[in-house]
């Protein structure tokens, strides 16, 4: 429409309204003079504030160990993203898939389930979606599947016994009746017992989207005693979305770290309490830096505390020829889901003890994050406080990342210090697993406002 030298519309005149005409060239003339309409300053260039940006830590892939370390990459590969992008979901899964069937033994007095939180940061456009696409968009539903057992027979099962009772309490009201109408009370019909639960058996399952604190509850109690995760592919929709259910769904949350008995009496249906033996889940998302440091800025109870976050840099696209090979890993992780919790009455988990000399290491680095919380606040202590108990999680999750990818390998009864090793020189040498990344974030929110201010 606007040629070299030319004038908005020209050529065109017959169809535009002349005053029309004239808005627009004046907007095209400031538009070519570098200003907004009406002699608005243009929008700030916001690309100059990466450009402080502290260099992230390189993903540690010998850490996965060799065989899980070829198949990130050339999944990375496949997806153009950083490889933290397949590894922090990688990790997420195979942490639920654990679950509550093995816990990590500090000592005789401390144990942790395997269950991470794991989240990934980086701006639109970087992969944070795509590197999580294999796992869980081949893998994780094909572990589901068979995760399903004789759960259609189960729930056959108890409609059945809920259209019985409803049909014994139709035919007691019938006989009441009768026997009101006889007149004697000594002829009064007993009132059945009610044969199903209240509690619908639910659909064994790994994964969950968008849940509540009953429906959550309900799952780990009836259909996944080892617990689930929560992915989201927006993180900060799960985060912001906690209390929008229930006003106490926040603190519901942060308990679902720890893996302590829970019971659930406020429900909308049913009036039996729900009880979870081990209120513990895993969790994963992305979410953008600018949103992250919005969830940083509303304070410190915890909660997010407890994440590992990843901001990797971005690479340079590339069209990418490796498949991933979801077969493989589909059948290296089928043999997790495969751990059962010890029989038991409630079952319980298989303590897997640390050795002798990773105890020794665990007792240094644990002193050494207490030194560092004392000269620190906020979110960074608070990453402090939890940095034993998450290097104590992520060894066991290493130890039996290890033990699938071999053809024959032995079952993990211990916890090496190889294992307790690598989690530990990644927290010592980068600050924290969890916080370069963060504070990242926060730092670059910072200087956002400030420039806007400006």
């Amino acid at each position: 429409m606007t040629g070299a030298g030319g004038t908005f519309g020209e050529g065109f005149e017959e169809f535009w309204d002349p005053e029309d005409l004239a808005r627009a060239e004046e907007q095209r003339r400031q538009e070519q003079e570098g200003l907004k309409p009406n002699g608005a300053w243009p929008d700030p260039d916001m690309g100059v504030l990466n450009v402080r940006r502290r260099e992230p830590p390189a993903f540690p892939l010998d850490v996965l160990g060799k065989e899980w370390g070829q198949w990130v990459t050339d999944a990375a590969r496949a997806a153009a993203a950083p490889v933290d992008y397949v590894a922090m979901p990688l990790l997420v899964i195979v942490s639920a898939l654990i679950g509550n069937a093995r816990w990590a033994q500090g000592t005789r007095g401390w144990t942790e389930p395997p269950h991470l939180w794991c989240g990934v940061i980086g701006d639109s456009g970087e992969g944070k979606s795509p590197g999580s696409e294999c796992l869980m968009r081949d893998v994780a539903p094909e572990l589901e599947r068979r995760m399903i057992g004789d759960y259609p027979e189960r729930h056959r099962e108890w409609q059945a016994a809920v259209a019985f009772d409803k049909a014994a309490m139709r035919r007691y009201e019938e006989e009441l009746r009768a026997a009101q109408k006889a007149g004697g009370p000594s002829e009064l019909p007993r009132m059945p017992e009610p044969t199903a639960s209240d509690i619908e058996p639910q659909r064994p399952r790994l994964r969950q989207n968008d849940t509540t604190v009953e429906q959550v509850a309900m799952v780990l109690a009836t259909a996944a005693p080892k617990g689930v995760m929560v992915v989201r592919d927006e993180l900060a929709g799960w985060l912001f979305g906690m209390n929008a259910y229930n006003p106490a769904g926040r603190e519901f949350w942060i308990e679902a770290y720890g893996g302590r008995p829970y019971r659930v009496e406020r429900r909308k249906h049913g009036t039996e309490p729900v009880d979870v033996d081990r209120l513990v889940v895993a969790a994963f998302g992305g979410t953008q830096p600018d949103k992250l440091a919005k969830l940083l800025a509303s304070g410190d109870d915890g909660l997010l505390a407890r994440f590992l976050w990843a901001w990797p840099n971005p690479i340079e696209f590339e069209l990418g020829n490796e498949t991933p090979r979801a077969y493989w890993a589909i059948e290296a992780l089928d043999k997790l889901r495969q751990l059962d919790l010890r029989p038991g009455n409630p079952p319980s988990p298989v303590y897997i003890p640390l050795m002798e000399d990773g105890r020794r290491l665990l007792l240094q680095f644990a002193k050494q994050m207490q030194r560092r919380a004392k000269r620190t606040g906020g979110f960074l202590k608070s990453a402090y406080g939890k940095a034993r108990g998450d290097a104590l999680r992520l060894a066991l999750n290493l130890e039996f990342l290890w033990w699938p990818a071999k053809t024959i390998s032995r079952r993990r009864r211990i916890i090496s210090a190889r294992a307790l090793l690598r989690p530990r020189r990644r927290w010592s040498t980068n600050t924290s697993c969890r916080w370069p990344a963060a504070s990242m974030a926060m730092r670059r929110r910072a200087r956002t406002s400030a420039t806007l201010r400006y």
